[in-house]
Parts: C-alpha cells; sequence; structure tokens
C-alpha cells in the first residue's frame, strides 16, 4: 500500500535481479525486470513541480494510472503516434545450466527468428 497516495501496489518488484533470484529460489515462473518507472516517482514528481510543468516526453503510465493523475492534478493527455513502428520484441526468457548452453540457446533462438522472419 502507498502511504501517499492510498494506492495498493500489487506490481512492485525488486530491481537488479532481486525479484528473478527470489522466483529462481522459490521455483516460480521467472518474469522480466521491469523498465517502467515506479508509480510513485510520477506522484513525487507532480506534487513538486504541479504548477511548472508545460510538457513530457515518454509514458504516464496506464489507463487507469493517467485517470488517477487527471483526477488528482487535473491533467490533460494526448497520445503521439511513433515516426517508426517499434523493432523491439521481448521473447520469453530461459535459465540455463551452464555459459556453453546459454549461448547454444542464443544461437538456437536466433537461428529461429532469422529463419522467422526470412520466411
Amino acid at each position: 500500500m502507498d502511504k501517499d497516495t492510498g494506492t495498493e501496489q500489487t506490481s512492485t518488484r525488486w530491481s537488479n535481479g532481486v525479484h528473478q533470484f527470489l522466483q529462481l529460489k522459490h521455483m516460480r515462473r521467472i518474469t522480466p525486470e521491469s523498465l517502467k518507472a515506479v508509480f510513485i516517482s510520477n506522484m513525487s514528481f507532480f506534487k513538486r513541480y504541479k504548477n511548472h510543468i508545460i510538457g513530457l516526453t515518454d509514458s504516464l503510465g496506464s489507463f487507469d494510472e493517467q485517470l488517477l493523475l487527471d483526477k488528482v492534478y487535473q491533467l490533460r493527455f494526448f497520445e503521439l503516434p511513433r515516426f517508426k513502428q517499434e523493432l523491439f520484441r521481448e521473447l520469453q526468457g530461459t535459465v540455463t545450466i551452464s555459459q556453453d548452453n546459454w549461448l547454444e540457446t542464443i544461437q538456437n533462438a536466433l537461428d529461429r527468428e532469422i529463419k522467422f522472419e526470412l520466411g
């Protein structure tokens, strides 16, 4: 529970691989580390600069988070289309038992992707 907003933070994760280490230790499905900014940082930012913000780039969170920001700070949002199509595509993660196996897994994944792209 966030003490500043009263918002339940069900998707909070540890960083620097700690979350993935605990998932591995407890034999859980490993999820990728999130690069998304922490929600409270948005709240802290708007509290600090609320009357001095002219524009922002990047993402302001999910639709529900934007609704909260609109309700609290009366913000207006719009989506700006990308200049180029996003090329990044995240593949399912894999845990290997050795460095050799890791390199082989990477090579196999690359081979599959190249065959897929070439049709």
